[in-house]
């Protein structure tokens, strides 16, 4: 038996552009601190830039680190902030079946006693 969609919220449907500006701020974002980050492990990190390792390829390295440390915390964020779908089954019915199935099951204890207490006479 297949259950009837829900609608979706109404901005549910900017998702997608969402998503593409967060890559797009990403990528500004690793384009132009790049620069900065190579030149301060070029201060700070003895050895630093690897002897046969062309500047452009760490250059590109460094980006590509930045970008994805960008992205990855304003996902973190967003995740935090959404709001959770609230559950169908909250402690109060658990609580009443819990009771319900406690009463039955003593009826059925009853009657079963009964049962026996008449096939004995």
């Amino acid at each position: 038996m297949a259950m009837p969609k829900r609608p979706k919220a109404r901005g549910q449907a900017f998702y997608p552009v969402a998503g593409f500006l967060l890559i797009l701020a990403g990528s500004v974002i690793a384009f132009l601190t790049t620069p900065f980050a190579y030149q301060f492990m070029d201060q700070n990190i003895r050895g630093f830039p690897p002897p046969g390792v062309p500047v452009s390829q760490l250059q590109v390295i460094i980006g590509v680190m930045i970008f994805f440390i960008v992205v990855l915390l304003v996902a973190l964020i967003v995740a935090a902030a959404m709001p959770r779908k609230k559950s169908d089954v909250n402690e109060k019915m658990m609580g009443k079946e819990r009771e319900q199935m406690v009463k039955d099951k003593k009826i059925r204890k009853l009657r079963q006693q009964q049962i026996n207490k008449q096939g004995r006479s």
